[in-house]
């Protein structure tokens, strides 16, 4: 059995009550983790005070507040008994099939650092040849996949990730889980194909729950390093070919 993290704020006590009555519609208990604020006014001036990210942006205080949340539970993760762990955000959104991934260990790979739960409905590459269990397929990530809405994290992977990300600059997803980021490569990170965990946004969940409607966007990125014209020109000119490419290379996770 895996504990089930979720970051939840107190102050959204209704994004909580949420995951409290889909828990028990689907059998799953939480372990609720309060998260770290941005309106904390150290978070505020940190973030006064972040240096460009790898990717020549800096990012706000709701971005720098989401990355210590989860650092939270990595330390929690390191310091307790468990060898894997599951992380959640409170906006996620989850079908029936979610609870036979937490109701064991068994089918988590050895070498898995981190495991995707979670889809945003994107291509990705993936390895192969996959393994199978509760009817899903659980392959090798190779390709960028944004979000932290849901994974598995193993508790070395959190020793890890916490003197990797010591002195982060960038989103937490972007640092885990982008092919631009350094870190990517270090990690081996598998994903759950198809998903049993979506953020609710991708279901349309905000517009008929506005409490899910994420703060997080206005100031992920505070402001980005201007392209000089020939990058400009340059990022369009390979558009096509790279929309082509993962067209035919990538496969789109779906959610059920």
């Amino acid at each position: 059995m895996l504990t089930a993290y979720v970051i939840n704020l107190d102050r959204d006590v209704e994004r909580w009550a949420r995951m409290e009555r889909l828990g028990r519609q689907f059998g799953i208990a939480w372990t609720r983790v309060t998260a770290v604020d941005k309106n904390d006014p150290a978070i505020i001036a940190r973030a006064e005070k972040m240096p460009l990210s790898f990717y020549g942006a800096v990012i706000g205080p709701g971005a720098v507040a989401c990355f210590e949340s989860h650092r939270k539970i990595w330390r929690e993760i390191v310091s307790s008994d468990a060898t894997y762990a599951a992380i959640f955000e409170d906006d996620v959104h989850f079908s029936d099939g979610l609870k036979p991934f937490l109701s064991s260990t068994d089918w988590i790979p050895a070498d898995s650092d981190l495991v995707r739960l979670e889809t945003r409905l994107k291509r990705a590459k993936l390895g192969r040849p996959a393994e199978r269990h509760f009817g899903r397929r659980v392959a090798r990530l190779l390709s960028t996949q944004m979000g932290t809405a849901a994974y598995v994290i193993s508790k070395q992977a959190a020793a890890r990730l916490l003197d990797l990300s010591e002195g982060f600059r960038d989103p937490v997803d972007e640092f885990l889980f982008s092919e631009g980021s350094p870190h990517f490569a270090q990690l081996t990170v598998y994903q759950v194909i198809p998903a049993p965990c979506i953020p609710g946004k991708n279901m349309g969940l905000d517009k008929t729950e506005p409490y899910l409607r994420s703060g997080l966007k206005a100031d992920r990125v505070l402001r980005k390093r201007d392209r000089s014209l020939v990058e400009k020109l340059a990022h369009e000119s390979v558009k096509p070919l790279r929309n082509l490419h993962q067209l035919l290379s990538h496969e789109k996770i779906r959610f059920r």
